[in-house]
């Protein structure tokens, strides 16, 4: 059985002098259950460990009393490098707002990659990630299955997107 970690030992290591801008937040081997968002103003990337067969070895889930998403960037925050080798499990935890899994206020770049987004809703727009700044790089080798929304994008909604050509390659999923 991995490790199981929680969203307030994550809060607490996003809050330390040793995360700066432009680091990259990388995540174990393991199951990271969430009962309340992450908060960060920082621009970060986010890594998993590496991807098998299965599927990312790194799962975010929420619990089943959770009504959040999992991350929110904000202020000067943004996801710096990318989403790469992480599961994002929503167990159909609805998320007030925008964004079931990831709000990002500020740019969203470096894209994502072997990535999986299930179960994730929003009240209002991007079922899975909603991003209010530029969405800039592509998706290519993840899944996007069951994510719902109350507004627009079901899986993901950006309202300033500059993605790279065929930004959208090898996605599997409902949306």
């Amino acid at each position: 059985m991995p490790a199981t970690h929680s969203s307030e030992s994550i809060q607490s290591l996003v809050n330390s002098e040793s995360v700066s801008s432009g680091d990259t937040l990388q995540f174990e081997s393991g199951v990271y259950v969430f009962s309340d968002h992450v908060e960060i103003d920082k621009n970060l990337g986010l890594c998993g460990a590496e991807f098998s067969e299965g599927g990312p070895l790194t799962v975010l889930e929420k619990s089943e009393s959770a009504h959040c998403r999992f991350f929110s960037f904000s202020g000067d925050g943004g996801v710096g490098s990318g989403v790469r080798f992480i599961a994002f499990d929503g167990n159909g935890s609805y998320a007030n707002g925008n964004g079931g899994a990831i709000y990002c206020y500020g740019s969203f770049t470096g894209g994502m990659h072997n990535s999986a987004f299930s179960g994730n809703e929003a009240g209002g727009s991007g079922g899975a990630i909603y991003c209010y700044g530029s969405f800039i790089g592509a998706v290519h080798s993840s899944i996007f299955s069951g994510n719902e929304a109350g507004g627009a994008g079901g899986a993901i909604y950006c309202v300033n997107f500059t993605g790279e050509s065929g930004a959208f390659a090898d996605l599997g999923g409902s949306y």
